[in-house]
């Protein structure tokens, strides 16, 4: 272990607390923002969400528990490329092995299954708790947070799915889809923002509420009121800034691979 990890170790942390961090008050996504772009590029489907939710879930949890047993006597330099090495070569062979038992999951996802391997989610964790802690709280966080990122995973595909397409679990469920733009990945990337903002006003909710005495209970490190209006305005807006990043310059109604004519950049599309 490096001089800096045991100059810093991580704050130490009851199971009870590691669950809550992983789930509600540190959710990856909707609180940190860590791990959307699969989320809102890929997860268009309740059956494609929940099989990335099982994939990412193994990855951070086999991840994390030998991040924790091996990778804490590495140097802190060297250890982000064998964090690449060690995803990377889990993910092989789960790419084999749904290309061939499930390929129509496959064309959807295959492409983005080797960018899995370097998810910051995965190295995220595994550097900033795995390598300052023990197996076994390790795996209680691995635990935590794959199921923190998989409700929002699956949450995000059965929207999209239902709101995109007017489907459930590829069944019909509605004749026309009430929203089709919900099906891009800027409509994944809105999707995540409301949910964000869900989550962030029941956090502070929480938060007034135990600062006026009606939670006795403030063991787990909870952001104060300050800290989540900062906080939501910082995720919110990096996540609407993304999305509408991505979509700039796109044109809805044109070709894939025809440019947009530059006059009609600049009017705004005045002319249609």
């Amino acid at each position: 272990m490096t001089q800096r990890d045991k100059a810093a170790p991580e704050k130490e942390l009851t199971y009870l607390q590691i669950f809550r961090q992983g789930l509600f008050s540190r959710n990856p996504v909707l609180v940190q923002a860590i791990g959307i772009c699969p989320i809102a590029a890929v997860a268009s489907s309740t059956k494609v969400a929940i099989i990335l939710a099982a994939i990412s879930g193994a990855l951070l949890i086999f991840g994390e528990v030998i991040a924790s047993a091996l990778y804490k006597y590495i140097p802190r330099w060297l250890r982000v490329g064998i964090y690449a090495v060690t995803f990377m070569a889990a993910v092989i062979p789960i790419s084999l092995a749904i290309d061939k038992y499930m390929p129509n999951i496959y064309i959807s996802i295959g492409v983005f299954l080797p960018l899995m391997a370097v998810n910051s989610l995965l190295i995220y964790r595994c550097d900033g708790f795995a390598v300052k802690n023990r197996v076994r709280k390790s795996l209680a966080d691995a635990i935590s947070y794959s199921i923190g990122y998989a409700v929002v995973l699956v949450a995000v595909g059965a929207i999209r799915e239902l709101l995109g397409k007017g489907m459930f679990w590829e069944l019909p469920v509605t004749a026309t889809p009430p929203v089709p733009a919900i099906d891009t990945p800027f409509g994944g990337f809105l999707v995540l923002a409301f949910m964000s903002a869900f989550l962030w006003c029941l956090l502070y909710r929480r938060d007034r509420a135990r600062r006026s005495g009606e939670l006795e209970d403030a063991s787990d490190e909870e952001l104060n009121e300050e800290e989540i209006l900062s906080r939501v305005k910082k995720v919110s807006a990096g996540i609407v800034e993304t999305a509408v990043g991505a979509s700039s310059g796109i044109e809805p109604n044109a070709k894939p691979g025809e440019d947009v004519p530059p006059d009609r950049r600049e009017k705004g599309g005045e002319d249609r």
